[in-house]
């Protein structure tokens, strides 16, 4: 194989060195990642947690994204359910500018903004579903109609770090 010295030019670019992982959920094409087991749920957390922690020690990877990719509307051309995971070599913009706000938040109030509206919604506003070890519920100023927000109960520093019923718990939200 022959190596190919990419093009000049006017902007500047770095090394691609990300990393991108397909995940086919199931053999069924006609099936959907709703609509599989809660066992299969706990199963697929813990293969993300893993496959996060393997990625992140990768040199250059700065943040790991694994989610379901479904449906025309987000460009799918896989028909099988599907999910991947991406590994940036750099925090990407939104969750960069989320964490700056969530540190600053967390400077001046010695909690976690995440805590504070994880404690708000407890006591039944805009809450789905409330378990033991975890919370689904609907954000106050939600972006979109349909956005729900799944965290564990009690902070973990990632989603690697959930002990087996938490992420039962988070499975089941």
């Amino acid at each position: 194989m022959t190596a190919h010295t990419p093009p000049e030019l006017i902007v500047s670019t770095k090394p691609a060195v990300g990393k991108c992982e397909v995940m086919v959920f199931t053999q069924d094409a006609n099936s959907s990642l709703g609509a599989q087991t809660l066992s299969y749920f706990e199963l697929l957390f813990k293969v993300w947690a893993a496959r996060t922690l393997e990625l992140d020690q990768l040199e250059n990877i700065q943040y790991v994204l694994p989610f379901e990719n479904r449906g025309p509307e987000v460009g799918v051309t896989l028909n099988h359910p599907h999910g991947q995971i991406y590994a940036y070599p750099f925090v990407p913009p939104v969750p960069a500018n989320m964490q700056f706000h969530a540190e600053n938040y967390y400077k001046e109030n010695g909690r976690s903004v995440l805590e504070v509206m994880i404690a708000q919604v407890l006591d039944g506003r805009r809450i789905l579903y409330r378990g033991e070890h975890a919370v689904a519920f609907v954000p106050a100023c939600a972006r979109y109609p349909y956005e729900v927000w799944v965290a564990p109960i009690k902070a973990v520093a990632s989603f690697a770090d959930l002990n087996d019923a938490q992420r039962s718990d988070f499975a089941r939200a």
